[in-house]
């Protein structure tokens, strides 16, 4: 999988099948991510993989009231809920569809102890350097010596089909989870990752602000606009006998991908139609040069950064062609 498929459509997963996840597949994971960037190379993070129905059962019965009292307030509208601190811990949500995510995530919190697997992601924050502690707010420096590691983790599972949920409630309930799992006292929890074969597809695409919302040229606010070239995305569909590249069954329609930097979409077609020709050259190699019907099952024009904001539909690029 490219690393770019892999960061558009690694979400939070709410519905998870109950086959377990083998244990080749989670030391795979661990391998790559150990290569994230961290102070020092001191190496502060751990992981406790948790697939016994007990312990995850427990963790469960912790996890949902959390969920609950979020939940709560982000329905009622509130921005945020005070800490017994008093620090204000944010509610607000910037779905799409709030009562639709706010039902998966329901059924998700209800069933928290019940997914295959539940990775606690541990940190030795003496290992962490912050150098944000005397600037009276809340100290975030020393994630950068944990998360990017745990978001690694996620990446790496997703290249082998394993979706995962980052949470990180149940870090309020650290000493239970701690004393249950024998985690040493020198240790704190970051985060909790349930990760598991989807039980529904990975997205196409999720929805984030576009980029002119997040970068900003040498001073914040100053639009950042690079000079770059359209993004076109080809898909192109196959008929009867022809096995393309990517192809996840025979007949099905958007089979393959091309993902072009080109300056205009008459370019793009030229690129579609090269790969016709390696597939028209591999299907007569293969069946004997039996009619081979091909279309462009459609042609999205985007914006640098952004959604597409022209669409060419089926009809608009169609050809036959015959040995």
């Amino acid at each position: 999988m490219e690393l770019d498929e892999a960061m558009r459509t690694q979400h939070a997963c709410r519905y998870y099948r109950d086959d377990p996840v083998p244990d080749e597949v989670l030391l795979k994971a661990v391998e790559v991510a150990r290569f994230a960037p961290n102070g020092g190379n001191r190496c502060a993070v751990r992981f406790v993989f948790v697939r016994d129905p007990a312990l995850r059962g427990q963790l469960g019965e912790w996890y949902l009231p959390l969920w609950e009292e979020v939940a709560a307030a982000a329905r009622a509208g509130a921005e945020a809920i005070s800490a017994a601190g008093g620090q204000r811990k944010s509610t607000r949500t910037g779905f799409r569809d709030q009562a639709r995510t706010m039902a998966d995530t329901d059924q998700f919190a209800r069933r928290f102890g019940e997914h295959p697997v539940i990775i606690v992601v541990c940190a030795d924050l003496a290992q962490t350097h912050p150098t944000d502690t005397d600037l009276g707010r809340l100290s975030i420096v020393g994630g950068a010596s944990v998360y990017p590691m745990a978001q690694n983790l996620c990446l790496a599972l997703r290249d082998q089909g394993v979706a995962t949920t980052f949470t990180t409630l149940l870090v309020a309930r650290e000493p239970a989870v701690k004393q249950l799992l024998g985690i040493p006292d020198h240790l704190s929890t970051a985060c909790h990752i349930v990760a598991g074969y989807p039980a529904r597809p990975f997205p196409r695409r999720l929805h984030r602000p576009e980029v002119g919302q997040l970068a900003f040229a040498d001073r914040y606010g100053s639009q950042f606009r690079p000079c770059l070239q359209p993004r076109i995305d080809v898909h192109l569909g196959a008929g009867r006998g022809v096995d393309p590249p990517g192809e996840r069954r025979r007949g099905t329609v958007e089979t393959h991908r091309d993902h072009c930097q080109v300056p205009g979409l008459d370019t793009a077609v030229g690129v579609v139609l090269d790969s016709w020709r390696e597939a028209r050259r591999r299907t007569e190699d293969a069946h004997g040069g039996d009619v081979v019907e091909h279309q462009v099952a459609a042609v999205d024009v985007a914006r640098p950064g952004g959604e597409p904001d022209v669409h060419h539909p089926p009809a608009r690029l169609y050809q036959r062609q015959r040995r």
